[in-house]
């Protein structure tokens, strides 16, 4: 074989020696991009997850803030509902007529031991009437006091060395308000929602 041949067939496998690595580059190339083009969906999909869920989290964070938001707003408007029942029935008690005003101040002088020794405290809103029956009453021998401020709205505080009994309105109002408070807060709400 002659040189020339020899180098032709030399320059001709280096050829295509150098086509088939560059073929091979090629592949490795595409697959190379393809793995990567593969593992960017996978790393935005992840992303779009993450994305998602922190979103979910921020919308449940909101969700959770507005509902706590009306709920202290629904139990300001309850108060103030409630506030407003018992400034009515305040308003009713202060003006009963005279016979049930004095009943209600009998049924309270019965209450007090009959024996018992102190001052009585009266408002001056129903002095007369409340003077009138303590006056009638076992417990008549008692000093009798008004009370200038207008703390007491009627009734009386019968105060002994050792007890008090307080059977003022705004007293026996504050009772009735302790013990109703929760029952009309739950009518009110089963009115309000059904």
């Amino acid at each position: 074989m002659a040189l020339n041949d020899i180098l032709q067939k030399i320059t001709s496998d280096a050829e295509t020696e150098v086509k088939n690595i560059l073929d091979e580059a090629r592949k490795e190339e595409h697959s190379l991009v393809k793995d990567a083009q593969k593992k960017e969906q996978d790393f935005q999909a992840q992303a779009d997850i993450a994305k998602e869920r922190h979103a979910s989290k921020v919308y449940g964070r909101i969700i959770t803030k507005a509902r706590h938001a009306v709920k202290i707003k629904e139990d300001e408007n309850l108060r103030q509902l409630i506030d407003k029942v018992f400034e009515t029935v305040s308003e009713k008690i202060c003006s009963l007529p005279t016979n049930k005003y004095e009943e209600l101040v009998e049924k309270n002088l019965k209450s007090l031991p009959h024996d018992a020794r102190g001052i009585f405290y009266i408002a001056p809103e129903k002095e007369k009437e409340t003077r009138t029956l303590i006056e009638k009453s076992s417990l008549k021998k008692n000093s009798i006091k008004t009370v200038e401020q207008k703390t007491l709205l009627g009734g009386f505080i019968f105060e002994t060395e050792d007890r008090e009994f307080d059977y003022s309105l705004r007293s026996l109002l504050a009772d009735l308000r302790k013990q109703k408070e929760i029952e009309i807060s739950q009518r009110i709400i089963k009115s309000i929602h059904g």
